[in-house]
C-alpha cells in the first residue's frame, strides 16, 4: 500500500536566495522503514515539516495517505537533561 508519494518537490524559504530542496522524489509504502540523515542545514527537518503539512513546497506534488500517523520528535532539549530520549517521548503523553 502506497502511503506517501512525492513528485518533484522543491522548497525554498523566502529569506533564502537558493532552493533548499530541489526536485525531491519519494515513495513510502507499508513495508518501508526510513531514516533521514545528512549534514546540518541540508533540509532534513524541512522535509519532515513538508510531510507533516507545516510547510508547503513551491512546486511539485505531495500525497500523504490518511491511513498513516507520523511521529516527529522536534530538535528540542528536554527541560530535565537527565531524561533519556525514550523517557522524554513517553512523558509527552
Amino acid at each position: 500500500m502506497l502511503l506517501v508519494k512525492g513528485d518533484e518537490i522543491t522548497f525554498k524559504y523566502e529569506s533564502q536566495t537558493h532552493e533548499l530542496l530541489t526536485r525531491i522524489n519519494l515513495r513510502v509504502d507499508s513495508s518501508s522503514r526510513i531514516g533521514i540523515v545528512g549534514k546540518n542545514g541540508c533540509g532534513k527537518s524541512t522535509l519532515l515539516k513538508i510531510l507533516l503539512g507545516e510547510l508547503r513546497p513551491i512546486s511539485g506534488h505531495l500525497q500523504v495517505s490518511s491511513k498513516i500517523r507520523i511521529g516527529y520528535l522536534r530538535q528540542v532539549q528536554p527541560k530535565d537533561e537527565s531524561l533519556l530520549v525514550i523517557d522524554y517521548i513517553w512523558s509527552a503523553n
